[in-house]
This record gives structure tokens, C-alpha cells and sequence, in this order.
């Protein structure tokens, strides 16, 4: 029987799908719980903060700055730009605004948190989450 160059793709595709099935990861919903999620990994904040306070620390997320990062530049510019010619920008309104991008990052957080509690608890990456686990429940929260 003749074969045709399609015959050999066919052939050459299947192959390949059956070679990636088994050397492709295994999808989230496959992992297995023994598989820490990221949230479990001991931080600064497990070191730094008492016992009590690290689930609190861990719900505003403030071992993962870059949120904070994302809010407080554009404020810092802002006030860099209406600082006089010359002049360096207010430090009062540095520090204010700086707290207000930690605890406006936390809010955030803890707010996003307490809505997807449910789901949070069905996802690897974030089944240890303070809420999800029962570490801090949303009336702490």
C-alpha cells in the first residue's frame, strides 16, 4: 500500500502526543497534597514575627512586597514631581504614603482572601493561605 505525506504526519503527530503526555507535568488539579504549596514555605515573617501575629503578616501578604511596590512608586513620583524645583520630596508625605500602600495592599489581600475562601482551599498554590487553612478566620480577619 502507498503512503501519502499526510499518512507519515498523522503518524509522526500522534507519536509526539503520546511522547509529551508523558513527559508533561501533571496538571494542578492532579498534584497531590503531599506537594507543599507555596505559602507553607517558612519566610522571614515565621522568623521575625511571634507565632501569633505571622498568620495576620502572611494574610496581607507582607513577605511578597512587590504590591506594595506597584502602589507606593507612583505615589513617591507624584510627590517627587510637586516638590518644589530643586527641592527633595516631603518626607512626611513619603512615610504616609508609604504606610498607606502596606496597609492598602494588606486590605486588598485580606478582602481577596475572605471572597475566594471557598476556591482557595481547592487550589494547591493556595490551600495554606490564613483564611483557607483556618489559621485566622474572617471574623479575625
Amino acid at each position: 500500500a502507498r503512503r501519502s505525506v499526510h499518512d507519515d504526519r498523522r503518524a509522526s503527530s500522534s507519536s509526539s502526543t503520546e511522547d509529551d503526555a508523558k513527559t508533561r507535568a501533571p496538571s494542578p488539579s492532579s498534584a497531590s497534597s503531599s506537594i507543599p504549596a507555596p505559602e507553607a514555605e517558612h519566610t522571614w515573617v515565621d522568623r521575625a514575627l511571634p507565632p501569633a501575629l505571622a498568620p495576620y503578616a502572611k494574610l496581607a501578604r507582607i513577605d511578597r512586597p512587590v504590591g506594595v511596590y506597584l502602589l507606593m512608586w507612583p505615589c513617591f513620583w507624584s510627590i517627587a514631581v510637586a516638590a518644589a524645583p530643586g527641592a527633595a520630596p516631603d518626607p512626611t508625605l513619603l512615610a504616609l504614603f508609604g504606610a498607606g500602600s502596606v496597609l492598602l495592599r494588606g486590605a486588598g489581600c485580606t478582602i481577596n482572601d475572605m471572597w475566594d475562601k471557598d476556591i482557595d482551599k481547592l487550589v494547591a498554590r493556595t490551600r495554606n493561605r490564613p483564611i483557607a487553612s483556618g489559621a485566622v478566620s474572617p471574623a479575625a480577619a
